[in-house]
């Protein structure tokens, strides 16, 4: 579930109560969308790329079709110019989208299912170390200074 995977990867106490399987919860809009538009950890950076790239050709296609129907609701000859590419345009497949999307599809044929669980738990793990490291550091310098004054 959504939720689930939300608390565990923030390691937030879950304050909903989620044993019907999220059945009648409200107010946790936030972190559905959170949960849903962030990207998820341990993503080998191929796989990262091909997203971005994606996403761009995503764009680029959008205003390209974006600027034809603004050029098609002008009228005359270079509306009508504009109105027929863009039917055209919607009608056929943008190969550089379908190239990132094969290479998407392929990046996470090779990515193992529990790797993501596995970076998250080495990046609260290292979380963890460095907060200790940094308490560590703060009773050192409380004794030095104790010390200081005996």
């Amino acid at each position: 579930m959504i939720l689930e995977e939300y608390y565990k990867r923030t390691g937030e106490k879950c304050n909903v109560d989620l044993s019907r399987g999220g059945v009648g919860v409200s107010g946790v809009g936030r972190e559905l969308l959170d949960e849903l538009f962030t990207m998820p950890s341990g993503l080998p950076p191929e796989l990262e790329r091909a997203l971005e790239e994606l996403t761009a050709a995503k764009k680029k296609r959008a205003a390209f079709l974006d600027d034809l129907k603004q050029k098609a609701s002008a009228g005359g000859v270079k509306g009508g110019i504009a109105s027929a590419t863009l039917a055209q345009e919607l009608l056929k497949e943008d190969p550089e989208q379908l190239r990132v999307e094969a290479k998407i599809n392929s990046q996470l044929m090779k990515c193992k299912k529990g790797s993501g669980a596995a970076a998250l738990k080495k990046k609260q793990d290292q979380e963890k170390k460095e907060a200790d490291a940094k308490a560590k550091a703060s009773k050192d310098a409380l004794k030095a200074r104790l010390a200081a004054f005996q």
